[in-house]
């Protein structure tokens, strides 16, 4: 690891991510298909056990939702293996079911929630403080609540490549949650430029013809995913 860290090229990302979306998007929306088949198929057990045993509904409902999580995480390690140049394909996002990684995957998820938890602690201490009769408690507030959106923000950056660490390297939640704010030193504001770039790109493309501009927009996003990490990795 080098004493001063790779700072991501913003431009040349966007363009290496964009240069391999051609042959990509059949990949990611067969995958998209298929988890579209599953919430499909999830919500005809759900209606047929909520009739016959309402009881399990919600340990259905639950059950479902883990596994098309899982399987929406997966759609990413499509973006890592393109991003890497390595071969791909849409059957990729089941990767996420083999036992190891998705414990390392859930382990991953509870540290960055416990991460989080600060930043909702400064929300409700910031709202109960506004609806308080202390002396300047609107300020005091607003204060609480723009350290909070820092500190969010901060973390959302910090944290963004953490699950390719357990995806492509299969570092353990807490490797991989370390090795994320390594990658990421000194890059801050270069990813947090391209994560705005992605969701501008995102609501533009929804509104022409019916959102056809989600075709090479979505897996652009996906790809671009996997090329921010692929360049971070310098920095591990």
């Amino acid at each position: 690891m080098s004493s001063v860290p790779y700072v991501l090229p913003i431009g040349d990302t966007i363009s290496s991510a964009w240069e391999k979306v051609k042959g990509t998007k059949g990949s990611v929306w067969a995958a998209i298909g298929v988890i579209i088949l599953f919430t499909i198929g999830f919500a005809i057990i759900q209606a047929v056990t909520k009739a016959v045993f309402p009881q399990l509904g919600s340990i259905i409902n639950f059950i479902s939702q883990v596994i098309l999580g899982l399987m929406q995480i997966g759609i990413f390690y499509i973006g890592i293996r393109r991003a890497l140049d390595s071969p791909f394909s849409w059957d990729m996002i089941f990767r996420v079911f083999d036992f190891n990684i998705t414990l390392k995957i859930i382990g991953l998820y509870i540290l960055e929630v416990l991460a989080f938890i600060p930043v909702a602690a400064l929300c409700l201490i910031g709202a109960a403080i506004s609806n308080s009769t202390i002396s300047g408690a609107v300020i005091i507030a607003a204060v609480l609540f723009i350290i909070a959106i820092i500190a969010g923000i901060y973390l959302l950056v910090c944290l963004y490549p953490a699950m390719a660490f357990v995806l492509d390297k299969e570092f353990n939640s807490w490797h991989a949650f370390k090795s994320s704010f390594t990658a990421t030193r000194g890059n801050f504001w270069s990813i947090l430029v391209l994560l705005v770039f992605q969701t501008v790109i995102i609501a533009i493309s929804i509104f022409p013809l019916f959102g056809i501009g989600l075709i090479w927009s979505f897996p652009l996003m996906i790809i671009l995913f996997g090329e921010i990490y692929k360049r971070l990795l310098v920095n591990i």
